[in-house]
């Protein structure tokens, strides 16, 4: 019956559970899609806790919902400070599900909402709050008492990366793929509703449970009425199941059910009731362990039912990951009004370390755990308003959240500090020495030419403003991710062109040098050099790095306007522009701000806003102002040349629809242009009242230039043409030649509509736009990025903390927003470095391969292939299998997805090392351990390699410890010869027997969190500083209004 996924056992399957070998036993776990009634429910009620904790965070909430038919209720006690529309928020939920229909179930815009919230209870509000030294600052206070009295449970289990049961791992992973399948339209019959169960064969290994093989597959996913079950089945197969179980789980007897029911067309509210907490199984761990007894969603974390579970799974993987159990459950026990936890139980079913009972194991606990409510609130960062992203697909086993990073524990018998052994230390110059590595790449400065009959990439990313320093959201958004997929090319023998400038004339940098008191020609020396100097800093490895203010782009320019005004695609009229009185000119865009006329925010600019990112005349601004004199400007007419963009429509659409098919432009890229499109095409003004530009060659305009988005893309073909004479036969050679163009959601209309039109105008066969990759925006701390407010932080900065670039390439591209916004935050900068790069690559690369530089004469073991076993076969046939996956995503572009497969590369070759253990003192002595090492190097060349377009002076590391110290051709486009390998065995040729290897040395250390502090104080700019006050005053004034700053050696 669909309504449960529940299915009677056929007669095949109850005979395999009949003759499954001794000791191996069957376990089912199951997950749902966030369109599921119940998690629909569970992701309003955490919408509306976000809504109020992104206000207000001491809000106090435990708010529920249900649902049915198209009828959403929402009820609790919500005591805030926080002030906005609660229907709004719920609206907001249903449609991010993807509710947008009656026939899906629920329509976001006509369903009914009831709203039924009253204040918290003062008899509970007195109970948490009886402890408090200090009433007016709940927030900062550990006393706070726990909301409810109840028992809370964690788990953990050595037996996936994450740390979770594969059951339940699998279950949730199928069911965001369903939502992920859904959303990107790889099948488009797929609606909101579905569930998944996952039964996995196990078998007892002494104490611990080893999975085996996946037995059943159980897939409910609602559709809509058109497509066949036949069809239904073949898709999940190819797109869900395949694409998320690793195939060494599954054989030819898994048995597959998908939609048993034949039919699931009514589905979510219509189908089914939904209440908030209904799936706490699905919430925690499958069934592997118990659970408390609230549910989670829409409580705040004074509510212990989700601040203590969270403590709780905190504890628990913190415990295996010391390697002090297999796998543990974790209880602990509050009291209304208490603070301090009632009891802590731990169990380890046997699996503990030798010499550590579960009485140690509390004892642990107890001593490294503050598991205060006001504690956990602190640690966990349980006042950040993320908490819908939880709502759906398990709370545990997921990225960035705090509670997912093991503490490193104090174990008390073994906290005394072994002197450092003989030659351990290394001197300053040999770190400094291997601190500086890189991959230096043979081809650099090389001419390089579009070769017939090659694949031959020609890549470029938005060129920056020579107006300020680049920040972070400017590295992500275009140079950054160019430069990531220009190394992937390279290293499959593409032949690749990556340039990029900076783009120098226009109203920002006459703005900008007025400020500075300069020429434009000098503030742009200046600043070229400067994003010069971040950008080699960060290695971002262009062909050429170039500049627009060049005799290249002015001789280009004015070939392209000469066809354009030849074939009639130019025309002149006059029109309304701002003048300003005082300074007796004419105002370009960025020389007048005022209202935006769309959204109404403050000082937008004259040509775009930065808030809604639409584009409009200077003089449809609301309260315009002349930006050097803040005085309000005049409309008068004058003269200018026009691009007729309505004229060329017709070619333009044929090709957008072409090349968006063909190249896969990403979502956001298609819609931005589909609506700059609707709102029709209208001839655009190419020039502009200025003096610093490409200077129009018309008699009539000689006072004139053009205008910078008519010039500014021209500059990738003049940067070009610096770099290789011969440019056109990179930009007029589209049979040859695919063009991938960076940038952020911004700048998509001038790549997508604007420059296109310049160039299909001149009738010449150019090189169009083949796939544009764009970003939404990177924010700083939950605001936008502002150098003159100080806010962000920005390349120089970054050069100055000592923090190696390769954390700061991995940060920005694993968190870059490639469908949403997403946030710099110095928190998460922390945990990612600490729990994702320290914890698997550095952890992989400095036990695995210190153990091979001691044990086995510095060099790498020697082995037979024949004394491979079964555990060696199925890592190698792993890795060839995610090797294959990593360069279909970046194929793609689906740069985020290929670093994440980087790290679950890095970490099935960690897990590894930890079941093989090869300094066992046995498979020491039997030889074993030579070939768990031989195997071990050779997949961390491996993971070298898929680490390297995205932090190439990691992989350069990495490379030197292994022995390789210098670049060769083969390292130039080894990922292609990768790809050639037919046999997984075929890994262990990368490195032979007896390669010698260097001394290792840490690639990573752990950032504490006063050292996080200090560097977000450091962030700070000098901008802060108000008139006739020193830095130490700022701390101080800093200081007085409550915010907690560490105050860090070198700090000013």
């Amino acid at each position: 019956v669909h309504g449960d996924s529940k299915i009677c056992l056929s007669m095949a399957t109850a005979q395999q559970q009949k003759r499954l070998p001794k000791g191996h036993f069957l376990f089912t776990s199951e997950s749902v899609t966030s369109g599921h009634p119940d998690k629909l429910c569970d992701y309003v009620s955490d919408s509306v806790l976000d809504a109020c904790l992104k206000q207000d965070p001491r809000s106090r909430v435990a708010c529920e919902s249900s649902c049915k038919n198209n009828l959403v209720s929402v009820f609790g006690e919500i005591t805030t400070r926080a002030d906005f529309s609660y229907e709004t928020v719920v609206r907001d939920a249903i449609r991010e599900i993807g509710y947008d229909s009656i026939d899906k179930g629920l329509d976001y815009r006509t369903c009914m909402i009831l709203i039924a919230i009253d204040r918290q209870s003062p008899d509970i509000a007195q109970g948490i709050e009886q402890n408090l030294k200090d009433k007016e600052n709940i927030q900062e206070d550990l006393s706070i008492g726990a909301g409810d009295q109840g028992l809370m449970i964690g788990y953990a289990s050595d037996e996936t990366k994450e740390m979770m049961p594969w059951t339940q791992l699998l279950a949730n992973k199928l069911c965001e793929r369903l939502q992920e399948v859904r959303e990107k339209k790889i099948l488009t019959w797929v609606r909101p509703d579905a569930k998944a169960q996952v039964t996995m064969e196990y078998k007892n290994d002494g104490s611990n449970v080893v999975p085996v093989r996946v037995h059943t597959v159980l897939i409910s996913v609602q559709h809509d009425d058109a497509v066949t079950n036949e069809q239904i089945r073949t898709d999940v197969q190819e797109h869900v199941i395949k694409y998320i179980v690793p195939a060494q789980f599954l054989d030819n007897e898994t048995l597959y059910y998908i939609n048993p029911s034949s039919r699931f067309v009514i589905g979510g509210p219509a189908g089914d009731a939904g209440l908030t907490g209904r799936k706490i199984i699905v919430d925690t761990y499958g069934g592997w362990a118990g659970h408390g007894g609230g549910a989670f969603s829409g409580k705040d974390g004074t509510k212990v039912d989700r601040s203590g579970a969270y403590a709780a799974r905190w504890v628990a993987k913190s415990l295996v990951a010391a390697g002090l159990a297999r796998r543990c459950m974790v209880q602990i026990s509050y009291g209304i009004g208490i603070a301090e936890p009632l009891s802590i139980y731990v169990h380890s079913y046997r699996t503990s370390k030798a010499g550590y009972t579960d009485d140690d194991l509390v004892n642990i606990v107890w001593k490294n755990f503050d598991l205060r409510p006001g504690a956990i609130i602190r640690d966990l960062r349980l006042r950040e308003p993320r908490f819908k992203f939880l709502s759906a697909y398990g709370h545990f086993g997921r990225e960035g959240f705090a509670w997912e990073t093991p503490k490193v524990l104090n174990l008390g018998k073994d906290t005394k500090k072994a002197s450092k052994a003989k030659g351990d230390d290394v001197d300053e110059e040999t770190l400094a020495k291997f601190a500086s590595l890189k991959v230096e790449r043979l081809t650099k400065g090389q001419k390089i030419y579009p070769v017939q009959g090659k694949v031959n990439r020609l890549i470029t990313s938005a060129l920056p403003y020579a107006n300020n320093l680049p920040h972070l959201g400017t590295l992500i958004g275009c140079v950054l991710s160019a430069d990531v997929f220009a190394r992937y090319c390279r290293l499959r023998g593409y032949n690749t062109l990556y340039i990029c400038g900076t783009d120098e004339y226009g109203t920002a940098t006459e703005t900008q040098a007025l400020k500075e008191k300069v020429t434009p020609e000098e503030l742009c020396a200046k600043y070229f050099e400067l994003h010069r100097k971040v950008y080699e800093w960060f290695d971002i490895d262009f062909d050429y790095f170039g500049r627009t203010s060049t005799k290249q782009q002015t001789e280009i320019t004015h070939e392209i306007f000469h066809k354009l005004h030849n074939n009639g695609y130019t025309i002149q009229d006059t029109m309304e522009q701002l003048y300003c009185l005082t300074c007796t000119r004419f105002l370009a865009d960025r020389l007048v701000e005022g209202i935006c006329p769309f959204c109404g925010s403050e000082g937008a600019k004259g040509d775009q806003c930065d808030k809604c990112s639409k584009t409009y005349e200077a003089t449809e601004l609301k309260e315009p102002r002349c930006h050097v004199c803040r005085t309000r400007p005049e409309v008068r007419q004058t003269k200018h040349i026009f691009l007729d963009l309505p004229k060329i429509s017709g070619e333009l659409e044929e090709w957008i629809k072409t090349s968006s098919e063909e190249g896969h432009w990403s979502e956001n890229s298609k819609s931005i242009t589909a609506a700059f499109l609707k709102m029709g095409l209208k001839p655009r003004c190419i020039t502009r009242d200025l003096k610093w530009g490409t200077p129009v060659p018309l008699e009539e305009y000689k006072d004139k230039v053009f205008y910078v988005w008519f010039d500014a893309p021209i500059g990738y073909l003049s940067i070009t043409a610096n770099i290789v004479p011969e440019w056109e036969r990179w930009w007029k050679n589209p049979k040859d030649v695919k063009l991938y163009q960076f940038m952020g959601k911004d700048n998509v209309t001038f790549h997508t509509v604007i420059f296109p039109c310049s160039l299909i105008g001149t009738k010449d066969p150019y090189t169009l736009l083949h796939h544009v990759a764009t970003t939404e925006f990177l924010n700083y701390e939950g605001g936008k990025f502002s150098k003159s407010q100080g806010l962000g932080v920005f390349g120089d900065h970054c050069m100055e903390t000592g923090i190696p670039v390769e954390v700061w390439r991995y940060y920005l591209l694993i968190n870059r927003p490639e469908t949403s916004d997403t946030d710099f935050k110095w928190a998460d900068f922390r945990l990612r470095l600490n729990s994702e790069l320290l914890a698997n690559v550095g952890n992989l690369c400095n036990r695995a391969l210190k153990f091979a530089y001691t044990n086995f004469d510095k060099k790498v073991p020697e082995f037979d292939k024949g004394q491979l076993v079964q555990r060696d076969l199925d890592l190698l046939a792993h890795i060839h299998a995610q090797v294959h996956r990593y360069a279909e995503l970046l194929e793609a572009v689906d740069i985020r997805e290929g670093l994440k497969l980087a790290n679950e590369i890095s970490s099935a070759c960690n897990k590894y090392v930890q079941d093989e253990a090869p300094w066992e003192k046995p498979k020491i002595e039997s030889k074993r351990s030579n070939v768990i090492i031989g195997v071990v190097i050779n997949v961390i060349r491996v993971v070298s390699l898929v680490y390297e377009p995205y932090m190439p002076s990691l992989s350069a590391k990495i490379n030197n410890i292994i022995g390789l110290t210098e670049r060769t051709p083969d390292d130039e486009t080894l990922l292609a010869r990768v790809l050639t390998f037919q046999n997984p065995i075929d890994f262990l040729s990368l490195i032979p027997a007896h390669h010698p290897l260097n001394r290792p040395i840490a690639i990573f250390r752990e950032m504490t969190v006063e050292e996080c502090e200090a560097f977000r104080v450091r962030s700070v700019s000098y901008t802060h500083l108000r008139a006739h006050e020193t830095p130490e005053h700022l701390v101080c004034r800093l200081l007085l209004e409550k915010k907690k700053y560490f105050l860090h050696r070198g700090l000013f």
